[in-house]
């Protein structure tokens, strides 16, 4: 069965979900695909954040204080609801305020860091099944923000099925945050109103008058 990987990213939290299988074999493989990702992607933080001036910076700084604060306290609470933490979840040692890149495994729906914008480095990681789409769409649309998500397979009837039905405004499928100046770009419900880019914002620019004419 074909492992498929989907993000859905309202603004800045970007949720990570893969399919786990149904059958008790598959879900081992799921598990261990899942602990050697952590292995796999080490926090290095003199290579992510630093000064946004440097191209070489991956990650900058929040904008304001009360901001990283409002970040750390969204940490406390994803951890306070038995979300895991696998790395982050704190400001970096160093002047100015910087916040580390942040991962939370066993995110379950009804968690704060499920539902709510972080507009911050933290990833939240939940699992579901691949043998039931409408189950999957179902939660992912059960969101209040839907600005841009992702699928990741080899199935491309999949990730079709998964884009049209998707309350997002933009879908990635094998890619991701990929945009094009001529491609539209904005959200859905509390995602925003209206695109940037592409053919669409020019109507941002324009005054439509309608003319009634009786003769």
């Amino acid at each position: 069965m074909t492992s498929t990987v989907i993000l859905i990213v309202p603004i800045h939290i970007i949720v990570l979900q893969y399919l786990a299988a149904e059958y008790t074999k598959e879900k081992a493989v799921a598990h261990s695909i899942m602990q050697n990702l952590w292995v796999c992607f080490p926090y290095k933080p003199s290579k992510v954040v630093g000064d946004p001036l440097n191209r070489n910076t991956q990650h900058g700084p929040q904008n304001h204080l009360a901001h990283l604060e409002k970040l750390e306290k969204y940490c406390r609470a994803a951890e306070k609801e038995g979300a895991k933490l696998v790395f982050g979840g704190k400001r970096c040692d160093r002047p100015g305020y910087f916040f580390q890149p942040t991962i939370f495994s066993d995110v379950e729906d009804h968690m704060f860091i499920a539902n709510e914008e972080a507009f911050g480095p933290i990833m939240a990681v939940s699992k579901f099944s691949s043998s039931d789409m409408d189950s999957l769409i179902k939660r992912l649309n059960s969101i209040e923000y839907g600005l841009a998500s992702g699928i990741f397979t080899r199935d491309i009837n999949r990730a079709l099925n998964f884009a049209e039905r998707i309350e997002a405004g933009s879908v990635f499928i094998n890619t991701y945050n990929n945009t094009d100046v001529a491609a539209p770009f904005g959200g859905f419900k509390q995602s925003g109103f209206g695109k940037d880019l592409g053919e669409e914002a020019l109507n941002e620019y324009t005054k439509v008058k309608c003319i009634t004419v009786e003769y």
